[in-house]
């Protein structure tokens, strides 16, 4: 993802307290290029089933403005 266009920066973090716990943050250009590449890279590879299958939980997707 890092590498398509208008990804200004993606990083994974770790829980803490729970190895298993994770979270992904990313900054975008705009939320139509997240959506392209997410659409292009993510659900066309069949890479998000495969992820979805080993996890125990469902992922959840919450979008954020920058408000300073």
């Amino acid at each position: 993802m890092l590498a398509s266009e208008g990804c200004e920066s993606f990083d994974i973090l770790r829980d803490q307290s729970d190895p298993r716990s994770s979270a992904f943050v990313q900054t975008w250009s705009s939320r139509e290029a997240h959506d392209s590449a997410f659409g292009e890279l993510i659900l066309a590879s069949g890479h998000l089933e495969k992820v979805l299958a080993a996890l125990d939980e469902g992922v959840v997707q919450t979008f954020y403005d920058i408000v300073s």
